[in-house]
């Protein structure tokens, strides 16, 4: 049974662009998940190794890529980031999806996103991303 993380995501920006990514954050399963803006690669989940990008399998591959074994879960938003801003509440195991937001935040440079999180039994910490990265730490991200 994993520690549990509970994440409190703000994104802010220009309208269109958080209107995108709300969009490309979203799947029929919830409205913030890693797999449709980041999926992991078909051959890692059919346990066949992918040499050529280094990852034996798909744990490690989402460990690099979304700083977390599994998916999102409990999922909430508010806001549809019609006014440039939007808010998630969220579950992850172990510890916040900062490798996944770092890739967000790359792809998105326009959109400042801040991050607060409580891991159970571990602490809590905070990050914040703008202009295409990471600007700021605190806690264990």
């Amino acid at each position: 049974m994993p520690n549990w993380c509970l994440n409190r995501l703000a994104i802010a920006g220009p309208p269109a662009a958080v209107k995108l990514l709300v969009g490309e954050l979203a799947s029929p399963d919830a409205a913030l998940d890693f797999a449709a803006l980041r999926p992991t690669p078909p051959e890692l989940l059919a346990d066949q190794p992918v040499p050529a990008e280094g990852f034996p399998d798909w744990y490690r591959w989402r460990r690099t890529h979304c700083g977390v074994k599994w998916n999102t879960s409990d999922v909430t938003r508010r806001g549809y980031g019609r006014t440039g801003r939007v808010r998630y509440r969220f579950m992850t195991p172990y510890g916040p999806p900062s490798a996944f937001l770092d890739f967000v935040a790359a792809r998105y440079p326009e959109v400042a996103m801040s991050l607060s999180y409580d891991v159970e039994s571990l602490g809590r910490g905070m990050a914040a991303w703008a202009g295409g990265g990471r600007t700021s730490i605190g806690g264990h991200v």
